[in-house]
């Protein structure tokens, strides 16, 4: 059986925000891949000719024939890696909740899935789907030596032609490519590939990548990209295009801040674009230079006769941030506990020309003195969406005493951007303390 799977190490986030101040050493997840469920059809009906299959990509989740991608909750544990996804819309059955864990060195995946309408709860338990599982996959290129038909009892001579990369419990990745070389790297995400299978087959390239060259944290920014299957054979879908942000000019170890599935099949000497089409958010990254990548079957679910050549770029992006300061902040002159008092305050946009793109929350706190400190009540938190440059908005928000506060004189503490969810030029002013005091009984 000749097959071509790459397993990537690492983490993805489609649309995740992560910056450099966000270098936290944590447990890597299991590398995507596609899971065949070995217990026949999902649902009562399905086609038993073929396993159904779960696609992990990332943070992107599928069941192939059923639900389409969505971004999941994606979490390493000691245990193995955990998923929740919700599908808003399977086929023929509605909204579906599936949850599980991959286990046994990120090759098999256990769980269960519920169809809301159905109320049905069906049992899951799937296989890394790889050369010498014993199933044929014909979707992702699988085929038997001497056309002997499918893989199984059928085809007793099947080999692997391609490359297999397993993950070892140190998020190091090891590639043997038969009668190739075999190499080990460690990368930070699921973004590159450490294998070359031989020619011949599919071979997906870029031939196009074009971005914004200058946009403001968080905002989301247009892209464009074309793709063109330069290789003899169809390349057959699902895979997935990646939009990678890197602090480097060095492509590898990057974040994937978008991932976008491609559904249709792409015949020999075809290509298609979504240039205009797509939308990624800017990560919540301080000013600077920063680089844009596009990878085209980032998650190798492609059987390719080349993968060394599926990224481009990189495309220079200055990241500019905005600077938010509170410029009013009103209190009544006495209050009750258990009561609501209203609070009146403006922020202002101190950049002249870069918008601030939320969300972000503006946080009251109660305080006997006039210093934030962790001994200060927080009696309200307000998400905001955004601001333009050099614009204020005033707000008036009801808050209530809460009951476990000491009667007294207290001050009004108002802190914009209080969980630092926005990179700003001056992080130093975003605090403003009430003028006056008010009388709490």
């Amino acid at each position: 059986m000749r097959m071509r799977v790459a397993l990537l190490a690492g983490t993805v986030l489609a649309g995740a925000l992560v910056g450099p101040r966000a270098a936290v050493a944590k447990l890597p997840p299991c590398p995507g891949g596609d899971y065949l469920v070995l217990d026949g059809p999902i649902l009562a009906g399905g086609d038993a000719s073929q396993p159904d299959r779960i696609l992990v990509a990332g943070r992107m989740v599928s069941i192939a024939s059923h639900c389409a991608a969505m971004r999941s909750r994606v979490r390493a544990t000691r245990l193995g890696t955990k998923i929740t996804t919700r599908f808003p819309l399977c086929t023929g059955v509605g909204r579906a909740v599936m949850k599980g864990i991959i286990t046994e060195s990120c090759h098999t995946f256990t769980g269960s899935i519920r169809f809301t309408a159905l109320h049905l709860v069906k049992p899951l338990v799937a296989h890394l789907s790889y050369c010498g599982d014993g199933i044929w996959d014909a979707a992702r290129g699988e085929e038997c030596d001497g056309a002997l038909g499918p893989c199984g009892d059928l085809c007793n001579t099947c080999s692997c032609g391609g490359s297999v990369t397993t993950t070892t419990g140190s998020g190091q990745t090891t590639s043997t490519a038969p009668g190739g070389t075999t190499s080990s790297t460690t990368p930070s995400i699921t973004t590159t590939s450490t294998t070359s299978p031989p020619a011949g087959g599919a071979d997906l390239l870029p031939i196009g990548f074009s971005a914004t060259g200058t946009a403001p944290a968080h905002a989301n920014v247009i892209i464009g990209y074309t793709v063109k299957n330069q290789g003899s054979v169809t390349a057959v879908a699902p895979w997935y295009d990646y939009i990678l942000f890197s602090t480097d000019q060095t492509f590898g170890g990057d974040t994937a801040i978008g991932v976008f599935q491609r559904l249709s099949n792409l015949g020999s000497g075809g290509q298609y674009n979504d240039n205009g089409a797509q939308t990624v958010t800017v990560p919540n990254v301080a000013a600077g230079t920063y680089y844009l990548y596009f990878q085209t079957d980032g998650a190798n679910a492609v059987a390719e006769g080349n993968e060394s050549n599926n990224w481009t770029g990189p495309i220079a992006i200055n990241v500019t941030n905005a600077d938010l300061s509170p410029t009013a902040l009103t209190i009544p002159a006495s209050g009750t506990i258990n009561t609501q008092i209203s609070v009146m305050y403006s922020i202002k946009n101190l950049s002249g020309t870069v918008p601030a793109y939320g969300p972000w929350n503006d946080q009251l706190y109660l305080s006997a003195d006039a210093t934030l400190g962790a001994g200060d009540t927080l009696i309200g938190s307000f998400s905001q969406p955004g601001v333009a440059a050099n614009t204020t908005y005033t707000l008036t928000q009801s808050v209530t005493i809460p009951s476990g506060v000491t009667p007294g004189t207290y001050y009004v503490i108002l802190r914009t951007d209080g969980a630092d969810d926005l990179h700003e030029t001056n992080e130093s002013n975003n605090v403003r303390v009430s003028s006056t005091t008010m009388t709490v009984s």
